[in-house]
């Protein structure tokens, strides 16, 4: 996956280039748009090179915007990633905005990436075992696999922040575990 500067006229000329050496995929902030005469230059590049966007929110606001779900259907071939839940949930304002965020699952080509547990938990305190989140856990991950089905979700390891946070083994353990119960 590869990183240009979506605001650069060339920016789908990059992309291409990229796709030529084998990339297959970009990250756009979803604010992103193109100098020039079309501002969705970037993103249409994105999809005439087969690559797929993987978004990473910075801030939810981004993703709740009818600008933005016009950019997904502009491209509806291409395979549009929502990175950390569709966005830091930390920064979430609140379930509503969770459930906004998620309804972009009516759009076949989203897919969500989750995180592990300490993505979106608080630290117990004192630090409780097996794990050491605060319980329940928040239902951020119920209402990814309700929105999105398991079809359309795929794991990240937030890395390098779940080094120290939980370690890349027990963010993919404990979300597996977490999951474990649903239905495929």
């Amino acid at each position: 996956i590869v990183h240009v500067d979506g605001t650069r006229p060339d920016s789908p000329q990059q992309l291409k280039a990229y796709a030529d050496r084998g990339a297959c995929g970009v990250r756009l902030d979803p604010g992103v748009r193109t100098a020039g005469s079309d501002p969705y230059a970037v993103w249409k590049g994105a999809a005439a090179a087969g690559l797929s966007i993987s978004v990473f929110g910075g801030t939810v606001a981004s993703l709740l915007t009818d600008e933005f779900a016009q950019i997904i259907q502009m491209i509806p071939d291409t395979k549009i990633v929502l990175e950390h839940q569709a966005g830091d949930y930390n920064n979430f304002a609140s379930f509503d905005d969770v459930k906004k965020a998620f309804a972009l699952s009516r759009f076949p080509n989203t897919i969500i990436m989750i995180g592990g547990l300490g993505e979106f938990s608080r630290r117990a305190n004192p630090v409780t075992r097996p794990l050491p989140f605060a319980l329940p856990i928040p239902p951020v991950l119920d209402m990814a696999y309700d929105a999105f089905g398991p079809q359309r979700m795929l794991w990240g390891s937030d890395f390098p922040a779940s080094a120290p946070r939980e370690g890349y083994r027990h963010s993919l353990e404990w979300t597996m575990d977490y999951l474990s119960t649903k239905s495929v």
